[in-house]
């Protein structure tokens, strides 16, 4: 938690995307799986807000994890907001 005030310091990871509707990602190698990110912005590489974090999730494979994150896009809000 944080008092209003303070300053916010942001999680950055890269990641691929493997899919856009809705938006996963599988994170690039060195990237820290974390829980906590609902309700977080997917920003891309021009840094737009393209997506809203939803979800992550593991997937047990060859003696090894694979996390993937899963994200709505945001034109899926702003279409249900009736916004362009």
């Amino acid at each position: 938690a944080f008092a209003s005030g303070e300053p916010l310091s942001p999680l950055f990871f890269p990641a691929h995307v493997n899919g856009t509707d809705p938006i996963t990602m599988t994170p690039n190698a060195g990237a820290v799986p974390m829980g906590g990110l609902s309700g977080g912005p997917v920003v891309n590489a021009a840094g737009e807000v393209v997506g809203i974090f939803v979800s992550v999730s593991k997937t047990p494979a060859k003696n090894m994890m694979i996390f993937s994150y899963g994200a709505t896009p945001v034109a899926a809000f702003q279409d249900a907001m009736g916004e362009d």
